[in-house]
């Protein structure tokens, strides 16, 4: 059974999940055009301002944690110059899937202007494959932002700069937290057959999707600029923000 002091962390993360969320904003985009398809227009500039926006809304997520305020600069610069891309995708299906955004001809139509016809597809049978369970993937977000590495891709132009090169045991404590409370609260949802079922599709899922995106990011052009350019507007955000009051599970901590 989850502890008492589970059922708190559990709640602090789906609180923060919610509120960076981008469902709403996806949700608005999606209501404009169904009000006034002939005056809203939604193309490839707007879906690449999206992109952007995932980014943001990961990384003010995860920035909220205890666990990622703890490390130093360089080690969150590090974690998500290794995390940020696969985080980021894994986010966006999930908001795609609670929005039905790609559904949309009008969306649809400007990601595959950026990404192509085959990529969208692909996303899309991913998103169908995705648990019903929301909550699941609230918490499987922070499992993976803690983990060794999600980028899979042998480009890394500056590795001596990685905090993490000689090992990631730093890590490894916060993902066994995420993790266990994961397998707690499916255990108290669905027992142990279904919770092994479901938890070993949830870890193909995301093993799905990393593959997807470094695919995706090797291949595109113009994903793979967008990327680095966002990975390091990410890196000097962190920088700027040190000394500002930071966000955590969603208070404000008041820096000394």
């Amino acid at each position: 059974m989850l502890t008492a002091s589970e059922w708190t962390l559990f709640s602090n993360v789906s609180y923060a999940y919610d509120r960076y969320s981008l469902t709403p904003t996806l949700n608005h985009i999606l209501n404009n055009l169904s009000i006034s398809p002939d005056e809203i227009h939604f193309d490839a500039t707007d879906a690449l301002k999206i992109i952007d926006c995932v980014f943001t809304s990961v990384r003010l997520f995860v920035s909220s944690t205890p666990d990622f305020q703890v490390l130093s600069l360089n080690e969150q610069k590090s974690l998500f110059e290794r995390n940020l891309l696969g985080l980021s995708s894994f986010c966006s299906s999930i908001f795609f899937r609670d929005t039905h955004f790609l559904e949309n001809s009008t969306c649809c139509n400007s990601f595959i202007t950026v990404y192509g016809l085959e990529i969208v597809e692909q996303v899309k049978y991913f998103i169908e494959q995705l648990d019903l369970d929301s909550t699941l993937f609230k918490l499987m977000l922070l499992v993976i932002a803690f983990s060794s590495n999600c980028m899979i891709v042998g480009e890394h132009e500056n590795i001596h700069n990685d905090s993490f090169i000689f090992g990631t045991f730093r890590l490894y404590g916060s993902q066994n937290i995420y993790l266990e409370l994961l397998w707690k609260y499916m255990l108290y949802q669905y027992g142990y057959s279904e919770t092994v079922i479901r938890f070993s599709k949830l870890v193909k899922c995301v093993l799905s999707k990393i593959s997807q995106v470094a695919n995706i990011y090797m291949s595109n052009s113009i994903i793979h600029d967008v990327i680095n350019e966002v990975t390091e507007k990410m890196k000097e955000t962190l920088i700027i923000s040190q000394n500002d009051s930071r966000p955590l599970w969603g208070k404000t901590l008041i820096s000394s």
